[in-house]
């Protein structure tokens, strides 16, 4: 490209015990490690005992090419505060079983207000029953819009790989859901599975 650009990127570690430097003069480049969603297992969110979603932000200078270096900060003595932060995970419903992540319990979630995440520029609350999108607050003008997110889903007997023809109409698929949230300094989560089927993860950088 033309011009610089800064992404975020995400990738898979084994240990939550882990640090990303810069691969021209080191520095330590701040970093998030967050559960890795099993996905195998149907029905329930759980979290893989094998591998966890290490981010963090990386700019490529322009018709140029940037590299880092991912590593254990076990072996180094002093990390210099450059460790991947862990993320706090809670869970909506306190009907949920435990929910755990190595060593550590997802917290519940224990009032009724709407849970948000936010970023410099929004913020967006969710149900505090479902997980679902309530709302969307700018923090520049403190403008809020109020939404309504459901999920629905058709069935079809007559459709084709160019041809879509419904038997009914939609069926509403807003229920039994399971949400979980994700909260750190790279990004915070919202990840819901929905109807035992749908997976949806709204997140704000």
């Amino acid at each position: 490209l033309a011009q610089a650009r800064t992404e975020a990127v995400t990738v898979l570690v084994d240990t939550t015990d882990v640090m990303v430097r810069s691969g021209d003069e080191g520095d330590i480049i701040p970093s998030q490690v967050c559960p890795s969603i099993d996905v195998r297992r149907k029905g329930e969110i759980s979290f893989s005992s094998t591998s966890h979603r290490l981010t963090f932000f990386v700019t490529v200078p322009a018709l140029g090419m940037k590299t880092v270096f991912v590593g254990s900060s076990s072996d180094v003595e002093d990390d210099g505060g450059g460790r991947a932060q862990k993320c706090t995970i809670t869970q909506l419903g306190d009907d949920r079983a435990e929910l755990r992540w190595g060593n550590n319990e997802a917290e519940q979630y224990k009032t009724h207000d709407n849970p948000c995440i936010a970023n410099p520029h929004l913020i967006a609350c969710f149900s505090a029953s479902t997980g679902l999108l309530a709302s969307i607050s700018s923090k520049s003008d403190e403008q809020t819009v109020e939404l309504k997110e459901d999920f629905a889903s058709y069935q079809s007997s007559k459709s084709g790989s160019y041809v879509f023809k419904p038997d009914s109409g939609p069926i509403p698929d807003s229920t039994d859901i399971h949400s979980v949230i994700f909260t750190g300094p790279i990004f915070s989560e919202v990840y819901s599975l929905i109807h035992q089927e749908i997976r949806r993860s709204a997140k704000l950088y």
